[in-house]
């Protein structure tokens, strides 16, 4: 059996800044730009289609991901979904640690939670 995953989809920008939404630091942008709390052990960088298609466990997911992907991709993040993303900074008031489903941003585009 598969874990649920959240696959998201960065824009094209330079490496500088793909750093610094990949790769933990005090500049983390990832947690920043979504609004959520992420553990970054749970996150994990892919740019191959064929990948993550390789983690998506029904035929009708993967056709889904697939419908989804940009027609020339460029950085793929997947992010757990029961210990990478535990909480939500969109509501702060929720002591109960549920959470809106993620939302694309201007430079972060969500394409979706599968095996979930």
């Amino acid at each position: 059996m598969y874990e649920p995953m959240y696959v998201f989809h960065l824009q094209k920008m330079d490496l500088p800044e793909l750093e610094k939404y990949l790769f933990w630091s005090r500049e983390w942008k990832l947690e920043e730009e979504l609004e959520l709390f992420i553990n970054p052990d749970f996150v994990e960088p892919a740019k191959d289609i064929d990948y993550i298609i390789g983690y998506i466990e029904t035929e009708e997911e993967k056709e889904l991901f697939q419908s989804r992907c940009p027609e020339k991709p460029f950085q793929f993040i997947l992010i757990t979904k029961g210990n990478g993303i535990w909480g939500d900074v969109r509501n702060e008031d929720d002591e109960s640690g549920v959470y809106c489903d993620p939302e694309s941003t201007e430079k972060i585009e969500y394409l979706g939670l599968y095996n979930g």
